[in-house]
């Protein structure tokens, strides 16, 4: 048989990578799976069960399936700096560094090295290609839109990617994924910490951080509580405070010595603000232009808003939003958009 090339998808156990599997076989790609093991710690992300998952789903497709453990290379290139972002006061997203790190590096070059021509994944993402260049784009499905966690691609990993759900909602993913296995297209979108899965947040950082505790102050720095370690909060959180009713919200984060955070009510003025200062860049295609107006984004789950960059450098940007933005936090991504073209971003270092 005549295959147009040979794509290796990155096997979860998931509904998304299970239709991007089935897809490609159907277009006339000639497919193979690959499931990785990305955590050793402990046995609670469920690995074990994903991976039958998988092989299920290879077996129904009559694709070959292989598995590959990169544990050591997430901890140390991913995990290790989060908990450093973690400790230094910020809050880090680590599913954006997994994917241009683990999933389209170490994985990238793993499928190609074993007859891949292309790693395929399940992000809701598309890509197009140019004046020779390629191009990262928004999917249809815009409640879906993954770009935001892939904006720290390269123009050679790009080439050599696809993403077969750019046209696809996720109704629509579960309603193919029936024709594979009944199981898998009832099963739940994965959440939380990049391949350690969902956990009580607290009681896992206190497993790899020092807890520093410290006091919840008001606005005029009035005591409130103490709290057990300041790793557990970030900008904008819901902080359950013993014998306060009201809801309080953490405003500021402040480790100094002293380890304060200010709290108040959800809708103080203070949690919405409109600058940030983004380092480590990356550009996908096209640097940005100063006082052009874009839109921007400053966590996955906020709407596009328009943005201005009113200073650009190689090291640094300094990103203006036209409307206030709830809970801009250090150590998030700030990504950048040409209408639904995605041109990069970096992480947020300060804000004002």
């Amino acid at each position: 048989m005549n295959y147009k090339a040979t794509v290796a998808v990155a096997m979860s156990g998931g509904v998304d990578s299970a239709v991007s599997a089935l897809l490609l076989k159907n277009a006339g790609y000639k497919v193979f799976g690959i499931f990785m093991k990305n955590w050793e710690d402990d046995d609670q992300c469920n690995s074990r069960e994903d991976f039958v998952d998988a092989v299920s789903v290879a077996e129904k497709l009559k694709i070959d399936i292989l598995q590959v453990n990169f544990s050591k290379d997430y901890k140390k290139k991913v995990f290790d700096n989060f908990l450093l972002s973690l400790s230094s006061g910020n809050t880090p997203n680590p599913d954006v560094f997994c994917n241009s790190e683990i999933k389209f590096n170490n994985l990238l070059n793993y499928s190609l090295e074993n007859g891949a021509d292309f790693l395929a994944t399940g992000h809701y993402a598309r890509k197009e290609k140019r004046n020779n260049k390629f191009i990262l784009k928004c999917p249809e499905d815009l409640i879906k839109d993954q770009t935001y966690f892939l904006y720290r691609l390269n123009q050679e990993q790009l080439s050599k990617s696809f993403f077969p759900l750019y046209k696809y909602n996720k109704n629509q993913v579960r309603k193919l994924a029936n024709e594979i296995n009944v199981e898998i297209a009832n099963k739940k979108d994965s959440v939380g910490i990049c391949f350690i899965g969902k956990r009580k947040f607290s009681a896992f950082i206190d497993n790899y951080l020092k807890k520093e505790p410290g006091d919840f102050i008001d606005l005029d720095g009035n005591l409130i509580a103490r709290y057990s370690s300041i790793h557990n909060y970030t900008i904008g959180q819901k902080a359950s405070i013993p014998g306060k009713n009201n809801p309080w919200y953490v405003v500021e984060k402040n480790k100094s010595e002293k380890k304060i955070l200010v709290v108040n009510n959800r809708n103080h003025k203070s949690l919405y603000k409109r600058k940030v200062f983004v380092k480590d860049l990356n550009w996908i295609n096209e640097i940005p232009k100063k006082e052009l107006v874009y839109t921007g984004k400053a966590r996955y789950n906020q709407s596009h808003s328009p943005c201005v960059i009113s200073n650009i450098t190689d090291k640094y940007v300094e990103l203006n939003f036209a409307t206030d933005q709830y809970a801009l936090t250090s150590g998030q991504s700030a990504v950048i958009y040409d209408s639904h073209n995605c041109l990069g971003g970096g992480i947020i270092y300060d804000v004002e």
